[in-house]
């Protein structure tokens, strides 16, 4: 699945698409290892798609298809 740097994607997706899990994207966010936006009446965290890149490349993803 292609990545639109546009968009913003819920902990559960950039899980995904980073492999590792939602807990793992929410932790990082909340740190401020990841770019990440709550929102919602939830505060459910989001990531940017531009960040699901730049972690793919920081992370040595970039071989890995999602």
């Amino acid at each position: 699945m292609k990545i639109s740097k546009d968009q913003l994607y819920s902990a559960r997706k950039a899980a995904d698409f980073l492999k590792v899990t939602a807990e793992t994207v929410k932790k990082y966010c909340r740190t401020g290892k990841i770019k990440g936006k709550q929102l919602g009446p939830k505060k459910l965290w989001h990531v940017p798609g531009a960040e699901i890149t730049r972690l793919h490349k920081a992370w040595g993803l970039d071989g890995v298809q999602s």
